[in-house]
């Protein structure tokens, strides 16, 4: 549920903060789509694949997300349908199994804003965003029925409102994947890193109603660099490289952009 929601709840780099697997947003974007290549310990492609892609309504908010199977078949997409004011207001689903459309997440939106604080699908599974003073998403939390949380993300930002940590705690054991953020001089996204904080269970002890509350840990401990995304001048996802180590397999995700005519090369 939230993994999809964080694609489009705002534009990266600039209001809003994307997840694992997600695009940069940028304006007259059309669609995007990924593409994976297999690498060797040299480095030489193995196998080549779509696995992705992206559309985009004109005012920038995610139309659709499909997914590929090896025989470039759509197995899974999801579909995001605005209201009257252009605001997501539900997610439906189609999978290759039953060959139709099925309603999930509903929106729900205070007074005035632009950003959810809350969604609910037909099972009755929860997700609670929270916001800064800037309007910048700082918590995402899923919450089943009985109240347990099997997923919940944090975002910091620096002084200029830009994503700079970004930490998941995924599965009954809380399990912590971290994400840093690269900025050059200029203040484009350059990078992003990825961390797999091993042990976490083990070596992270944390009082349950603070964690709910607040969803925050001091990282201080040792990392493993799994991923690394490189973005161009205009903060577009470029390539992903997976397993990123000398020497072993690596996946080498490229990104491909589509533009809305009325914009395409202006910016």
């Amino acid at each position: 549920m939230l993994v999809r929601f964080s694609c489009f709840i705002g534009i990266f780099a600039a209001t809003g903060v994307y997840a694992q697997n997600s695009q940069p947003l940028v304006a007259g974007v059309k669609s995007v789509s990924e593409k994976y290549e297999w690498l060797d310990t040299w480095g030489q492609v193995i196998k080549t694949e779509k696995t992705a892609s992206w559309t985009y309504y004109t005012n920038g908010i995610l139309n659709a997300k499909m997914l590929y199977n090896s025989n470039n078949e759509i197995t899974t997409a999801y579909h995001y349908v605005l209201d009257k004011d252009s605001l997501i207001n539900y997610e439906e689903f189609y999978t290759e199994t039953n060959k139709d459309w099925t309603k999930s997440d509903k929106f729900y939106y205070k007074k005035n804003a632009k950003n959810p604080h809350l969604s609910k699908d037909e099972k009755n599974t929860f997700g609670y965003y929270r916001y800064n003073e800037q309007g910048l998403l700082t918590q995402q939390k899923s919450v089943f029925k009985n109240g347990s949380i099997y997923e919940l993300k944090t975002y910091a930002y620096d002084a200029n409102g830009r994503v700079v940590n970004e930490a998941v705690y995924q599965g009954s054991n809380m399990r912590l994947f971290r994400y840093e953020y690269v900025f050059d001089p200029t203040g484009k996204l350059t990078e992003r890193k990825v961390f797999r904080v091993p042990g976490t269970t083990e070596n992270i002890v944390y009082d349950k109603k603070l964690f709910m509350e607040l969803g925050g840990f001091d990282f201080t401990q040792a990392g493993e660099l799994d991923e690394h995304t490189f973005y161009n001048e205009k903060g577009e996802v470029i390539e992903s490289l997976s397993n990123y180590k000398k020497g072993v397999p690596m996946i080498r995700k490229l990104y491909n952009y589509e533009y809305y005519k009325a914009t395409a090369g202006s910016f």
